[in-house]
């Protein structure tokens, strides 16, 4: 009976032993798994923002280069419509001019 208690406690023991080897196995494996996906999810985020920069850096420049040729636009059309303005202040002097010489002769 001593016996068959002996190999009955060295198979609890050994079959512990496997379970807690068999156990930090699947742990380290799941660990290096969830270490892989971390690392790979981090090397996406860091192409993402560096993408991100890349296209604020673009669009700020778009964005510039808009804001200078809308401010040219904006000159000519002043200097346009001024120009406009006086030739129209001319003609009705003219128009006036004319008028008074009519009515004075």
């Amino acid at each position: 009976m001593f016996k068959f208690d002996k190999i009955r406690l060295l198979k609890y023991f050994l079959l512990k032993e496997s379970f807690i080897n068999e156990r930090k196995d699947v742990l380290d494996r799941h660990r290096k798994e969830f270490d892989d996906k971390m690392e790979e999810r981090r090397t996406k985020e860091v192409a993402f923002l560096e993408e991100r920069f890349k296209r604020v850096e673009k669009n700020e420049n778009e964005l510039h280069m808009l804001r200078i040729k809308d401010a040219e636009e904006y000159n000519e059309m002043k200097v346009k419509l001024e120009t406009d303005v006086q030739v129209k202040d001319l003609n009705n002097s003219y128009k006036i001019f004319k008028c008074l010489k009519n009515l004075n002769t």
